[in-house]
């Protein structure tokens, strides 16, 4: 079972705030920060990874404390945690494994027909910081259907990564690696088997700058999706884009849609959808908080 803060944030507004001896009181609005310094900052005798354990203990122990009335809010929240992927369950029994995949709580990838659109950007931040916690991201995706049935896809990930806001976020994205506040990131696109891919680029406000990554890293094959990884670095107070150009073979029929899956462990994605097709143009919106089909007719 995988859960994440966001998960423990979401059960935290039914139970209301919860005292931990010792460490003081949690609630939906400070969990995520507050267990972040305890466990990265925090050098005394009761901080540091150890002292989660403990404030794990007394948070469950309230949930299931919780009256019958407040089960319904649970469930809730449980299953906004399963579409939004801070909820992951794999089993061994097949019977309950083909359940859960329906579901779409087990954390696997989608295997769609090979006549269908497919887009997954998973990241791993590789420097031994929480920078996530304070960057920017959206994501525009946009798409040329030509008659031929060959598609242009263009992927453009944006990050705003701003000066340390206080001390906490100084402390927090200080490497240990090499003591910088460097964002470090491996950025890994899932695609349609049919891709062929042109290119990926790596801009720094606004401009080329290959010294700092981009580039093909990586190539394979998962399931019925190619997969293309890059790397990256973002010195503090700048911009970044990691764009990558590819073609997917695609049948020029309308409607177009584009199954876009979210990464685990991430609030959302705001992202732009403009689809260029024979006789017009066309946008759509969506944060990304779950898995989400784009639909464009034309």
């Amino acid at each position: 079972i995988s859960v994440d803060p966001y998960l423990i944030a979401s059960l935290l507004k039914v139970t209301g705030p919860v005292a931990v001896p010792g460490y003081g009181t949690f609630d939906s609005d400070n969990v995520f920060l507050r267990t972040n310094v305890l466990a990265n900052l925090d050098a005394s005798s009761t901080g540091g990874k150890k002292a989660l354990p403990e404030i794990a203990t007394v948070i469950i122990a309230k949930i299931l404390a919780q009256p019958s009335s407040r089960w319904a809010q649970f469930a809730t929240s449980l299953q906004e945690a399963v579409s939004g992927r801070h909820l992951q369950v794999s089993v061994h029994d097949a019977a309950q494994e083909a359940q859960l995949h329906a579901l779409r709580a087990d954390g696997s990838l989608q295997n769609l027909p090979l006549t269908e659109d497919y887009l997954m950007v998973a990241e791993a931040n590789v420097a031994a910081t929480k920078a996530d916690y304070y960057l920017k991201r959206s994501m525009s995706v946009k798409v040329e259907i030509y008659p031929s049935g060959l598609n242009r896809h263009e992927v453009d990930i944006h990050y705003e990564y701003p000066p340390p806001v206080d001390a906490t976020d100084a402390g927090l994205n200080k490497s240990f690696v090499n003591s910088t506040s460097l964002y470090r990131d491996y950025v890994r696109f899932y695609l349609p088997l049919t891709t062929t891919l042109a290119n990926i680029g790596f801009l720094i406000d606004g401009k080329p700058a290959p010294a700092y990554g981009g580039g093909l890293k990586e190539q394979g094959q998962e399931g019925n999706h190619q997969v293309y990884g890059t790397f990256f670095t973002l010195p503090r107070g700048h911009s970044a884009d990691v764009i990558i150009y590819y073609e997917v073979g695609l049948p020029a029929d309308s409607p177009f849609q584009i199954y876009i899956q979210k990464q685990a462990g991430r609030v959302d994605l705001p992202t732009l959808l403009t689809v260029s097709y024979p006789g017009g143009i066309a946008s759509r919106k969506t944060e990304l908080s779950t898995d989400t089909t784009l639909t464009i007719p034309w």
